[in-house]
């Protein structure tokens, strides 16, 4: 047992399959590129690009043998509304015109039955550490996640 292991977030993300690790690994890449472009105007993390960037790593291991059922019908959908209950992502508001994304807690099931171009761009917030949570979980291998996985989501283009 590693440090930390204990810590019931950590259990948390050991013990998530790979479809919600799929919509993380996608923020943490999203996040790590839009923090290095260090841009005057970050664009939110939506859900519409965590699908998008999730997208490219689909595009680049077609062909590769790599059987998933990640591409089937609503699942990354269903995942990402998974992680919304559970606490791990939630909307971000920002009530300050322009600052820092505040990030509130809202009822799961309006989540559920928002239509789906809202839900898309409705700006989110991870509350899941992508460097020391995340990144420590990704380097050591004990994401339940595969090998093309955990490598794309180790890199950040």
């Amino acid at each position: 047992s590693r440090p930390g292991w204990d810590d019931p977030r950590i259990q948390e993300l050991l013990d998530l399959p790979e479809s919600q690790l799929a919509v993380l690994l996608s923020a943490r890449r999203i996040l790590c590129r839009d923090a290095a472009e260090d841009s005057s105007t970050p664009k939110p993390l939506t859900f519409g690009r965590i699908k998008r960037e999730f997208e490219t790593f689909y595009r680049g291991n077609v062909g590769s043998g790599l059987t998933t059922n990640l591409y089937e019908g609503d699942l990354l959908h269903f995942a990402f509304l998974h992680l919304m209950e559970t606490g791990l992502i939630c909307p971000a508001v920002d009530h300050t015109g322009g600052g820092p994304l505040q990030y509130y807690m809202h009822h799961t099931r309006t989540h559920a039955a928002m239509e789906p171009m809202a839900l898309a761009k409705m700006p989110l917030h991870v509350l899941v550490d992508i460097n020391s949570e995340l990144g420590v979980l990704l380097k050591d291998k004990v994401l339940d996640c595969s090998t093309a996985l955990r490598e794309w989501g180790m890199r950040i283009n």
